[in-house]
């Protein structure tokens, strides 16, 4: 196996503050878990099948001119050919995760902790 090409896909900078006193003193694997449950990895999915990859992740974009937001940026790799499609999230949704869904589609969870309330749907890419 080797390296054919590489693709690079430019995401903005994340900080995470864990809200655990003494966190420098707990090992790798706990911290790991701490970020991990609430919500710190951008990352979400890779869903490899017989002829298509896809890896999708979350991404909390800085937008000039407009409320800052959340989109969703999932890459594809289809017959050789490199996709890219890209999801904004204009709710005002507290939280959102990005799960695998059906081929071509990616499942959107969105909370709303003033109403209680989650949605989900699915939303098609490009492919």
């Amino acid at each position: 196996m080797k390296l054919q090409t590489v693709e690079h896909l430019e995401k903005d900078q994340r900080t995470v503050e864990l809200p655990m006193k003494g966190a420098a003193l707990a090992g790798p694997m706990v911290l790991g878990f701490a970020a991990k449950s609430i919500g710190a990895f951008d990352f979400s999915y890779m869903q490899p099948n017989e002829d298509v990859v896809t890896v999708s992740f979350l991404n909390f974009e800085r937008r000039k001119g407009e409320k800052n937001g959340l989109s969703v940026y999932t890459c594809t790799l289809l017959d050789g050919a490199f996709t890219r499609d890209k999801i904004r999230l204009d709710s005002d949704s507290d939280r959102a995760s990005v799960f695998p869904s059906k081929d071509g589609y990616v499942m959107v969870m969105e909370y709303f902790a003033k109403e209680k309330r989650l949605d989900a749907r699915l939303e098609r890419l490009r492919m």
